[in-house]
């Protein structure tokens, strides 16, 4: 049976333009930051998904942390919770990439999920908090 993982990212880092834009963006809506957090995330990934069907975001930053071309499982944008906030949340379907060449499982490491928050953080600006793999029916729901 396939496991979900869960990524959980907090907010844009400080210092980081996408902080400024989403600032600049709750002030525009009227909402609050953590709002245009959460739309921001959402629109980011959603959109990275649209735009780029063929050759998905993340079969490119799993290749980089794989060193090897793979694709990747399937990605759902959620909003975890913990005990102050909701935090932006990345559901991975399964937990093994599928390597291009063989066609063969390949598990996904802790140390590449460590590698691939940083590279999200690094890229898209949002801190990389933590990873969860999922039990079978456990959800994924950040507590803390």
């Amino acid at each position: 049976m396939n496991h979900q993982i869960a990524m959980y990212f907090g907010h844009a880092l400080l210092g980081n333009p996408r902080h400024e834009e989403i600032e600049a963006r709750a002030i525009e809506w009227g909402c609050s930051i953590e709002f245009a957090i959460l739309e921001d995330f959402d629109w980011l990934f959603t959109r990275t998904f649209k735009v780029h069907e063929d050759s998905s975001t993340f079969n490119l930053l799993f290749t980089i942390v794989a060193n090897r071309s793979v694709q990747a499982p399937l990605v759902e944008v959620k909003y975890g919770k913990d005990n102050t906030s909701s935090i932006p949340t990345l559901l991975f379907s399964d937990d093994f990439l599928i390597d291009v060449e063989s066609e063969k499982e390949v598990k996904i490491t802790d140390g590449m999920l460590n590698q691939l928050g940083l590279e999200i953080e690094g890229y898209y600006g949002y801190e990389f908090l933590d990873f969860k793999r999922l039990a079978p029916n456990e959800h994924w729901l950040m507590a803390k």
